[in-house]
């Protein structure tokens, strides 16, 4: 900048130092008077330049409603016309009033922002800027520099009159004799009083003297860049070169002639009423009898106490004189002359002026260092001086260490380096402040002497805040150090408690001792008041913030709090009283009417940024005692602020930040949150945040208010999640402060929104409010059921395509797709879920709003409200409904809190009590550091933990939206109530329609099931491990026999179109025991080639039908026995009991006459229709009893298969008759009828061929795949021989089953049904009976013809009534025998032949050697008889010597077992159970097989 042309400035001049500063401390307010009466001892607390701000555009407007006036002026009267009568009359009154209200300020200006006009064209004091478009980048900066010029030039008129002082007067002086209210205001109008709103003046009606012109080489600057104007041309007369006349100015304030004058403390004489009016001569008059005054002597020489008088003012004038130096920014000869006046107030004891000009010293080496410059301590500054030091030092001198002047114009090499200077520097300033300290020590000794108390902690602050930018550079005053103390920037480098300091001097300990003397006591305050000791407070805080005290700090905090809420509280008051409204209405104080300019600039409800800062510093005081707070603790966003009626607010949003409400980021909160409960006291932390609620409350803050109510609920709650019946998480505070609490919020609320702040809510302070969240089950109708494509598939097909493998578990195998239980939606359709909340706090919780917050496909949630009681859990019922098929995933809930912030909250379903509390010193320490308010800058540094492990586990409910399913109902059905009646076996049809409810969604497949009585009983009898297999296996037959079967009438799948109805019909078997049953439909659609079906996984809905059956007995079965069919039965000469005659009602079917003949023929006719020899052996003889139980007559029909063609035997049966195969081709099958009387008992009597089975020693089958395991261990032990022979007769039993077969009818109705046989029992001679064994042995006797064609043959008869043969004596006959293998081995047999007298004992009946001859051998071994291989293998010839009866008895050993395929043979692999877990006997015998029937022969 460049001086002021227009005045001499000799003092201040910027050419005099280039490189200084003018640093501007701005402020929108008056100073207090405790700042103010410490003036001129610390000028920088007066404010020197009062500035206004105008608006161009309403200036535009003014002057354009002035000339519609019809003011009408040519161009010459436009350059030179009175200014009073221009647009200018408003602000030149503005202007006018600011300088009777601030009368010592130095410079008054008023800026007129957005305009075009050149300062030329304004009048004096107003200065232009042109709108944004048209500045440049130094636009601003020319604004200031003449603002600077002006100021500079103002100071040296100031400080000219400072000169002219004898003496200065000590701040204490005042105070003493004044008080520190007994005074007028610096401002010269009463407090309070507005800038805008003070008393005008009246003007003079003289005219302005006109102001001396400027030459043109005056109007740029050197450092302003070259420009051309672009405004109109409005300047001056060029002959004259003065500016247009203007309205004459005030004459300004003569220069005062005593330190009342200067001081901003006291009035001047031109301040007073007569002041104001007088002229310049008389206040001259009155300076030359003040200098009379001044010049008189009370004594003689240098030591008078007049001269050490004059000396000490002299001095004092210079300190104030090197403090101006600093102001204006030329801080060498503020150095210099503050070294001078320094030793001045040294020689003269003036202690208090002494330590002024030490601290004004070190201000000025500070601002040198701070702008780079060289320099060198005074040796004024040290506490022990050589005594040849000279008390003063030349100007341009300073006294160094040792007591020698050194130059410092110019650099030299004795100069030392700027940083060996600094480190000095920082050397010295603990000496420095002691000697400081001592000397004010010193001085209040006397009262006039003594430093007030706001000056003297602030001089402990600004030190000790010195030596903390100090300490914690490391001990260096670097760049980092002298910006934040210059600048007020922040230091770069932050202390950490963890790393030691004992080496950095000087140490955090002794400049916190030393800070803590600024502390204010509360008796000995000097009378501080509110705002005084506020700032005294915060600027501790600051300092202790800075060294890394946060407990400290946290300490002086509070009392800066508990000094606030008395202040606020009063003001309060006296703004009340102002309104007429009573105090006692709380928040609704505020309130100001519109007419009251004052109550709403005091009262503007918008964040402002003040307000901001406030906040945090109150978080800041709360977190240093450990309290915790959501939105400080993660990552914030911006993503939920919330929306303010801008028309009501000056402010577009709110300084509240959202934390993330993520699962992940909750679960962090929480456990940072866990972790700091245990730091701290728990009564200091609440007790914080009450002082932050009162203090919010007196402001008042709305925010504040709610925010820190939420934070005290938060940090008294307990923070966990307590389980089901746990007594735990209970509040610390009491029930009445909690809903005092709640109250408040809500009552903040609602004065909020009476100011029109509708942005305004709390945080909700528990984390657990959602507990759990569940799909409720629909009804069954609506239920989803989860099917696989095997469900489609038959069940025969299933098990073919089934692999089996040795294994018990193969982890190669390839597993299944098993079907899930997965909770299942349907699109578009409705679903409810149950909402689990809790409320740990002692009073009613109202939910606004509550939805569900969804991840997957869309899903729209219905929004519902409740009200919590008081600590409790509480459940809900939410709807909503899923929009596509899908995954869906419910990972939260979105809840609006009454008096809350609508945020989301995670699903914490279970219990969770956090870490245990403990206090360890490191902990505690770093808890504060690591959890403080987080800047923008810092919070994606902030460290994050990665292992949630520690933490609550939040809940995810995982669900699957399927396709729309179609849903049916039951329309109608054929039975009346659904009851009905039948016999047992009977069959009835029931008829159903169904109706299709879908809309949209027909059905294309329909799944058949059904459930029965039955049912339970029986499973819980397969439950018992104790069961025989041979039980378990007709319980799983008669539990597969279903009651219900679907009866198609066409092969095409089921359909019901959306919207239609159908009808199906089911067939009701009445079962033994059926009491009731359900018919289950399964219904659903697949879309064209069963799409849902091919991807293995489909869904259905169900129809469930019930039904009541009742279930009458028909025929049962009584008793069953089988017998040997023997040849003695033809010689019986009655066959009632076997077969009746044939009638109308009981007949032999198929071949059996209906004319009377004897039953022998009967028989014969049977057998013959049959083609079975009458006299066979293999037949036996079914006996079964029957009895009708039913009321009416029943026709009971038995029915016989074909053996060959049965297709219920089991796969191991055969039959063989006469040693040859049976003859497929033939009928074999029979049927006998019989009428059956109510409650009357018929036995039938059935011839039933005998049956050979292959492996009659197979394990019992398990039905149930369920049931079927590797290994079963029962309780009872049985034999192997136990085990045959159970197996024997269950398989023997199931073929004949496989043959028989009963039906029933009812005579006169078209009731039929059924017989169950099922009930029969085989006992081992039943099963002896039945069976055919392994090897037959046939005989028969033929004639011989002794090898000659010609011989006659012998007549050989066969007898009827046995097996046996007539032939004549002594002649030759054949006996031929026939070996027939059943089995699948061959056999390698020994054939025996015993002939022996019939009828006789056994030792007279082997006397045959004269009775009886042959011609062969009686035993002989025999070729190897395949499987299944019949013939003939020996010949015997016969001769009968004597007539008698002989039999011959045959016997076939097994000689060795032979190996099938190189291997050995069955015998020998059935060592107990083979491979297919049969049980036959041990591979080491040999077997043997005698003829059922010997060869009878009668010889005649």
């Amino acid at each position: 900048m460049e001086a002021d042309s227009q005045r001499i400035i000799a003092m201040f001049s910027p050419l005099g130092s280039p490189t200084g500063l003018v640093l501007y401390d701005i402020s929108t307010a008056i100073p207090p008077d405790s700042y103010l009466s410490l003036a001129p001892f610390e000028l920088f607390r007066v404010p020197l330049i009062v500035i206004g701000l105008a608006d161009g555009l309403e200036q535009t407007r003014r002057m354009s409603a002035w000339e519609s006036n019809g003011e009408i002026m040519n161009d010459v009267q436009a350059q030179v016309h009175d200014v009073e009568s221009s647009g200018f009359e408003h602000l030149l009154h503005i202007l006018d009033d600011v300088q009777e209200q601030y009368p010592k300020a130095l410079v008054h200006r008023v800026i007129l922002f957005d305009t075009t006009m050149q300062e030329s064209n304004l009048p004096e004091g107003i200065m232009p800027v042109p709108p944004p478009r048209l500045c440049k980048t130094t636009t601003m900066k020319t604004v200031m520099c003449d603002i600077t010029s002006l100021f500079l030039a103002e100071m040296t008129t100031f400080a000219k009159s400072l000169q002219g002082l004898p003496s200065i007067d000590s701040p204490g002086f005042y105070q003493a004799n004044h008080g520190v209210n007994g005074h007028m205001s610096w401002s010269g109008t009463q407090s309070g009083t507005t800038l805008l709103d003070g008393r005008r003046s009246s003007r003079q009606s003289a005219s302005r003297s006109e102001s001396p012109g400027l030459s043109e080489t005056s109007k740029y600057r050197m450092s302003m860049p070259a420009q051309v104007s672009s405004f109109p041309s409005t300047s001056s007369n060029p002959e004259t070169g003065s500016r247009r006349s203007s309205p004459p100015r005030k004459t300004r304030t003569p220069p005062p002639s005593s330190s009342d004058d200067v001081s901003g403390f006291h009035r001047s004489p031109a301040d007073s009423p007569a002041g104001k009016n007088m002229t310049k001569s008389s206040l001259d008059g009155t300076r030359r009898e003040l200098s009379r005054d001044r010049v008189e002597v009370h004594g003689f020489g240098s030591g008078s106490l007049s001269e050490r008088a004059r000396n000490k003012g002299r001095g004092r004038v210079g300190v104030v004189i090197g403090a101006l130096y600093l102001l204006a920014g030329r801080w060498e000869d503020a150095v210099r002359e503050s070294v001078e006046n320094a030793n001045v107030a040294k020689a003269n004891s003036d202690h208090l002026w002494h330590a002024k000009a030490l601290e004004n010293i070190l201000v000025g080496l500070i601002m040198l260092a701070w702008a780079g410059l060289d320099f060198q301590i005074p040796s004024v500054c040290y506490p022990i001086a050589e005594k040849s030091t000279s008390l003063t030092t030349r100007p341009g001198q300073h006294a160094g260490p040792n007591g020698t002047e050194e130059t410092d114009s110019t650099p030299s090499s004795n100069v030392p380096h700027r940083l060996v200077s600094l480190q000095n520097l920082v050397t010295l300033l603990p000496d420095l402040l002691n000697l400081i300290l001592s000397l004010l020590n010193r001085a209040s000794a006397l009262s006039a002497e003594t430093l007030p108390q706001l000056a003297y902690s602030e001089f402990i602050i600004r030190y000790a805040k010195i030596l903390a930018a100090a300490h914690v550079c490391a001990g260096r005053l670097d760049d980092d150090a002298l910006q934040h103390l210059v600048l007020n920037v922040p230091l770069s480098t932050k202390p950490s408690p963890r790393i030691p300091r004992i080496g950095i001097l000087p140490s955090r300990t002794w400049i916190s001792s030393i800070l803590f003397r600024a502390m204010p006591s509360s008796v000995l305050d000097g009378g501080l008041s509110t705002i005084d000791r506020t700032i005294i407070l915060a600027g501790i805080a600051s300092v202790l913030s800075s060294l890394g005290f946060q407990r400290k700090k946290a300490f002086v905090m509070r009392e800066l709090v508990a000094t606030l809420i008395p202040g606020l509280i009063q003001a309060r008051k006296f703004g009340a009283a102002e309104m007429g409204v009573h105090p006692a209405a709380g928040l609704a104080l505020t309130n100001a009417t519109d007419g009251d300019s004052i109550g709403r600039a005091a009262q503007d409800m918008g964040m402002r940024e003040d307000d901001t800062g406030l906040q945090a510093l109150l978080l800041q005081f709360t977190q240093a005692y450990g309290a915790t707070w959501p939105d400080l603790e993660v990552p914030q966003t911006k993503a939920g602020l919330p929306q303010i009626d801008e028309q009501n607010s000056n402010e577009k949003d709110l300084p509240q930040v959202h934390p993330d409400n993520s699962n992940e980021a909750t679960i962090i909160r929480i456990i940072r949150h866990a972790s700091l409960r245990p730091f701290g006291n728990r009564s200091l932390k609440l007790l914080a945040l009450r002082y932050c609620i009162n203090l919010c409350e007196a402001l008042p803050d709305f925010a504040g208010v709610l925010r820190f109510t939420s934070g005290l609920l938060r940090n008294a709650g307990s923070g966990i999640a307590p389980g089901a019946g746990s007594r735990e998480g209970s509040v610390t505070l009491s029930r009445e402060e909690q809903v005092r609490l709640a109250t408040t919020i809500s009552r903040t609320i609602s004065a909020a929104r009476n100011f029109g702040l509708t942005g305004l809510a709390a945080d909700y302070w528990d984390e657990f409010l959602i507990r759990g969240v569940e799909l409720l089950t629909p009804p069954w109708w609506k239920l989803a059921v989860p099917r696989r494509k095997e469900d489609i598939v038959p069940s025969e097909v299933a098990e073919e395509k089934t692999e089996k493998t040795p294994f018990i578990y193969n982890p190669y195998l390839k597993k299944t797709n098993a079907v899930k239980d997965d909770k299942l939606l349907v699109a578009g359709e409705h679903a409810e879920f149950k909402i689990t909340l809790q409320n740990l706090y002692d009073f009613e919780v109202e939910i606004e709003r509550l939805l569900l917050d969804t991840k997957g496909v869309e899903f729209v949630s219905m929004e519902h409200g409740t009200i919590i009681g008081p600590y409790r859990k509480q459940t809900m019922v939410i709807a909503g409904i899923p929009k596509m098929a899908g995954s869906l995933e419910i990972t939260g809930c979105i809840v609006k809190v009454s008096g809350c912030w609508e945020r989301r909250f995670p699903i914490f379903s279970n219990a969770w009590s956090g870490p245990r509390e403990f206090k360890i010193g490191t902990h505690a320490l770093g808890a504060p550091q690591l959890h403080r308010p987080a800047t923008g800058s810092e919070v994606s540094s902030m460290p994050q933990p990665t292992d949630l492990r520690d933490g609550p586990k939040a809940s995810v409910v995982s669900l699957n939206v399927i396709e729309e399913l179609p849903l049916v109902v039951l329309n109608r059905m054929s039975l009346s109530y659904g009851a009905m009646m039948l016999l047992e076996g009977e069959t009835l049809s029931v008829t159903m329609t169904l109706q299709n409810l879908s809309t949209t969604t027909p059905v294309d497949m329909v799944l058949f099931s059904s459930e029965d009585s039955t049912s339970t009983p029986i499973q819980a009898a397969m439950r018992n491990k104790d069961t025989p297999p041979v039980e378990m296996y007709e319980l799983e037959l008669f539990l597969q026999k279903h009651a219900f079967r679907w009866k198609r009438k066409t092969e095409a799948n089921f359909h019901i179109d959306p919207g239609g109805i159908s009808e199906l019909e089911v067939e009701v078997l009445g079962k033994p025991g059926l009491t009731s049953g359900v018919v289950q439909l399964d219904c659903t659609h697949l879309g064209a080639g069963g799409e849902a079906a091919a991807k293995g996984r489909f869904y259905t809905r169900q129809v469930r039908i019930p039904l009541t059956i009742t279930v009458n007995a028909s025929v049962e079965l009584v008793h069953a026995d089988i017998l040997p069919f023997s040849s003695d039965l033809y010689r019986l000469e009655t066959q009632s009991e076997f077969i009746s005659e044939p009638t109308g009602q009981d007949s032999i079917e198929r071949g059996v006459s209906a004319s009377p003949q004897p039953p022998a023929s009967e028989f014969e006719a049977l057998f013959e229709r049959l083609k079975v020899s009458k006299g066979t052996r293999h037949y036996c003889l079914l006996l079964l009893d029957l009895r009708n139980a039913w009321p009416n007559p029943l026709t009971v029909t038995l029915h016989v298969d074909d053996p060959s063609k049965a297709s219920n035997l089991p796969a191991h049966t055969s039959h063989t008759e006469d040693g040859g195969r049976v003859d497929r081709s033939s009928p074999k099958s029979y049927t006998i009828s019989k009428v059956v009387q109510p409650g009357h008992v018929t036995r039938f009597m059935l011839p039933l061929p005998r049956i050979y089975l292959t492996h009659p020693n197979a394990p019992i089958p398990i039905l149930d795949a369920a049931n079927r395991r590797q290994f079963i261990v029962r309780s009872e032990k049985s034999s192997p021989e136990a085990e045959r022979v159970s197996r024997e007769a269950f398989w023997y039993r199931e073929a004949i089953l496989g043959l028989v077969r009963g039906t029933w009818s009812e005579l006169g109705t078209a009731r039929h049904g059924t017989i169950g046989l099922r009930g029969m029992r085989l006992s081992p001679r039943t099963v002896h009976t039945v069976k055919l064994k392994e090897l037959g042995i046939d005989m028969h006797v033929s004639t011989s013809l002794n090898g000659s064609e010609t011989a006659v043959p012998v007549a050989v008869t066969p007898l009827a009534q046995s097996r046996g043969y007539q032939v004549p004596t002594d002649e030759f006959v054949l006996l031929k025998v026939r070996l027939t293998n059943r089995t699948t081995r061959p056999i390698q047999p020994l054939l025996r032949l015993q002939p022996s007298l019939r009828h006789q004992a056994h030792p007279y009946a082997l006397d045959i050697s004269k009775r009886l001859l042959w011609n062969g051998l009686l035993q002989q071994p025999l070729p190897v008889l395949g499987p299944g291989e019949s013939r003939e293998v020996a010949e015997l010839g016969l001769c009968l010597l004597a007539r008698g009866e002989y039999e011959i008895n045959a016997t076939v050993e097994e000689v060795r077992t032979c190996a099938v395929d190189g291997g050995l043979g069955d015998r020998q692999r059935d060592n107990g159970a083979n491979a297919d877990g049969e049980v036959g006997r041990l591979g080491s015998e040999r077997q043997t097989w005698h003829a059922e029937e010997a060869c009878v022969i009668v010889a005649l």
